[in-house]
């Protein structure tokens, strides 16, 4: 069976702290990082089945797309977490690799969906 591992890539520990506290109460295994180098470390060493990626990190983007082909993630869903975007970065969101987006500020249960219906389309069990 496969874990339920996820890996929270984001600079502001509150942010941080409260995605942890709501998706660890709903049974997943939580890893954090607050940046590229530290995330792609992570990432190797305990390969996770989601992805959370703050789209406000530096070169964020780019950390996506190598993300996508990195061997421990290529199969690793996803979701961007954004502020509202201009045109541009909409246009970029819209054109990365990434499997889904989720604006901030987020409730707990539309981040929970979000994260289900991604786990879901890669037949990792719920329960």
């Amino acid at each position: 069976m496969k874990s339920k591992r996820i890996l929270v890539i984001e600079d502001d520990p509150i942010t941080c702290e409260v995605i942890s506290v709501v998706l660890e109460d709903f049974g997943f295994e939580l890893m954090t990082s607050s940046d590229a180098e530290q995330a792609l470390q992570v990432a190797r060493d305990a390969p996770p089945n989601l992805i959370l990626l703050d789209l406000s990190l530096p070169d964020s983007m780019a950390l996506c797309a190598m993300l996508k082909r990195e061997p421990a993630t290529e199969t690793a869903a996803i979701i961007l977490m954004t502020h509202h975007l201009s045109e541009e970065e909409l246009s970029q969101v819209v054109n990365s690799e990434a499997d889904a987006q989720v604006s901030k500020p987020f409730s707990p249960l539309g981040l929970l969906a979000i994260v289900h219906e991604c786990l879901q389309r890669q037949n990792v069990p719920l329960t």
